[in-house]
């Protein structure tokens, strides 16, 4: 605290009161200054990860507002009736094989309740197809029911295609969002543990300048051995990733994301 020591007439000096305006001053801008370069950062890594996403096989943002493509709707016909289902995306995988990729919501769910990214393996039986494994549950989205925020599928992690899932969890002001990996392997598809990748706590915090946001883009992968998710925010830091047992592994004890480890 700054202490302004009165002149001869008992008032504070001006030229020291106006001294300390602009410190005050400079202090707020420096803040400000400090917050625009946090968000633009985040903002920056988050285009690189969306321009780096852009050449994986994935759906429009607004897919999910769309209605299947006839083919899709078509492969669908094979599934019994599920409930809160919609079939969204069909992957080759090979020998005549397909997975169907689809979302489940619903309705009036708890807070607690998610929906999930869905997956069919199908053989071609005919002119049409038959459910060759079902997988109606394999990777969480949302609250409330509703389906994983969005998804792609990649070449880019292992030889066999892979599902990133994106979906997020919020509770009084702060957000934590992860991705899950569900590789479309022959026999099964595998969903390795979810990989945090951003954090928000801007609608818990009154004071804007000790809000933390940090958000995180997968990177530097080489195919079926390792991946880094960098983050960038208030902080700064390096989540590593291994591939072992056929899934993927985070190095070390946990992640730096500390604030969704709870």
């Amino acid at each position: 605290m700054a202490i302004v020591r009165p002149d001869s007439t008992g008032r504070p000096a001006p030229a020291r009161v106006a001294g300390i305006a602009v410190l005050a001053v400079v202090t707020l801008m420096a803040g400000a200054c400090k917050r625009t370069a946090e968000r633009d950062a985040a903002n920056e890594l988050a285009a690189i990860g969306k321009a780096m996403n852009a050449t994986d096989r994935a759906p429009a943002a607004n897919a999910a507002e769309a209605p299947p493509a006839p083919d899709v709707a078509e492969a669908a016909r094979a599934l019994p009736a599920i409930d809160g289902y919609v079939p969204r995306q069909m992957v080759a995988l090979g020998d005549g094989r397909v997975a169907l990729i689809g979302t489940i919501e619903k309705k009036d769910a708890a807070h607690v309740e998610t929906g999930w990214l869905s997956v069919h393996y199908l053989d071609r039986s005919g002119s049409g197809y038959k459910v060759a494994g079902a997988w109606p549950q394999q990777a969480a989205g949302n609250g409330f029911g509703s389906a994983p925020s969005s998804w792609r599928v990649s070449d880019r992690l292992s030889d066999n295609p892979t599902v990133v899932t994106e979906a997020g969890y919020g509770n009084q002001g702060s957000f934590c969002t992860w991705f899950a990996l569900t590789e479309l392997a022959p026999g099964a598809p595998v969903t390795s543990k979810v990989v945090l990748s951003g954090y928000d706590d801007s609608g818990f915090q009154e004071d804007p300048a000790k809000a933390t946001m940090l958000t995180g883009i997968m990177t530097n992968i080489v195919k079926g051995q390792s991946f880094d998710v960098i983050f960038n925010g208030k902080r700064h830091f390096t989540d590593h990733y291994v591939r072992q047992g056929g899934k993927w592994v985070l190095q070390g004890p946990e992640s730096g994301l500390r604030e969704c480890l709870g």
